[in-house]
């Protein structure tokens, strides 16, 4: 059902963040049968979201990067502080979370993911608060040692970053997946201290301070809290609106929260090539050029014409998945191969 629904919006590709056995098992059936209709790279849980080691169990499955498969072991999941469970992790005192939930010591994950590497796989981090942050920032510095990052060490949702380490982007050279909605109509918590509120989502500093780097967008739609649809992130994005998950009631993001808007041209690149390049697919999906795949979507209009305002109102009339028709809307069978 989820699979449908993401093609109904014009995904041709995601990934499944959250990967335990039963998952992946499930995930092979599906692709075995030929009843896997989006390309999928899943990260094998090594660390849950309570900061439990779950064992070696993902070296049993190498990572894989098939031209054009649809399933693919992407890499290893490692959660470094609260959020799911527990707080995020912070330097300074949060009114409702104190300093938050950080399950390693700097000596514990960089060992966690010295191994992940030298078993020959990128490894996505979970880090929401600016402790977390700067310690995965630490872990891959240290891992890499002086190498460039060649595995695409990622790290997950960067919510809160201080000032000092703006910079360290564009040193250590992660990949940086940031959240497009914030959920507005259903807020996390209470607000932090005013003299902190500018280290929240702080997506165009990170930008202006690492150019060239390679930040993609992600929806966490594991979390109840935020729609699917792509274009309901774009629109968030790019204004001070966000929209429910109801797909309909529209809420103004919080004042405190402006700083985080970007322009249409600069968050299209995260909706489409740089995610393709988080999840080692560059070469075969991300842009239209040929000798790649033809994963793509035609849209009732072109984002970068219509005002912002009007981003909520586009619909997507057709998905095509490796050359074949995956989706078509009602009423725009015209504009769809047979």
């Amino acid at each position: 059902m989820y699979k449908r629904q993401a093609l109904a919006h014009g995904i041709t590709t995601l990934a499944e963040a959250y990967c335990d056995p039963n998952l992946l098992a499930e995930m092979q059936s599906l692709e075995q049968t030929g009843n896997l209709r989006v390309r999928t790279s899943l990260y094998l849980t090594h660390v849950d979201a309570c900061g439990e080691v779950q064992g070696d169990w993902y070296k049993q499955h190498p990572p894989t990067q098939v031209w054009g498969e649809m399933l693919r072991i992407g890499g290893v999941k490692v959660f470094t502080d609260g959020g799911s469970c527990g707080a995020p992790a912070f330097s300074y005192e949060h009114p409702v979370f104190g300093y938050g939930d950080l399950w390693f010591t700097q000596p514990e994950l960089n060992a966690i993911l010295a191994d992940i590497q030298d078993a020959g796989y990128q490894a996505a981090i979970h880090a929401l608060g600016d402790r977390a942050v700067e310690q995965v920032l630490d872990a891959i510095e240290f891992t890499l040692d002086g190498n460039p990052n060649t595995p695409r060490h990622r790290i997950e949702h960067n919510a809160v970053v201080r000032d000092d380490m703006l910079a360290r982007y564009a040193q250590v050279d992660p990949v940086a997946l940031i959240f497009g909605a914030y959920p507005a109509c259903s807020p996390f918590v209470t607000p932090p201290p005013p003299a902190y509120q500018g280290w929240e989502w702080r997506w165009p500093d990170l930008l202006v301070a690492n150019p060239g780097g390679h930040f993609a967008w992600h929806s966490d739609r594991g979390a109840a809290l935020f729609p699917l649809p792509p274009l309901m992130h774009l629109f968030s994005m790019v204004t001070p609106f966000e929209v429910e998950v109801d797909g309909v009631t529209v809420c103004d993001t919080p004042e405190w929260l402006d700083h985080k808007m970007l322009t249409v041209e600069q968050v299209l690149p995260m909706l489409t090539i740089e995610a393709a390049y988080a999840l080692f697919r560059d070469q075969e999906v991300g842009s239209l050029r040929p000798g790649k795949l033809a994963d793509l979507i035609i849209l009732s209009g072109n984002p970068l014409a219509v005002e912002p305002s009007a981003i909520k109102d586009l619909e997507v009339t057709m998905t095509m998945v490796g050359g074949r028709l995956a989706y078509c809307a009602s009423g725009h069978e015209a504009s769809c191969p047979a």
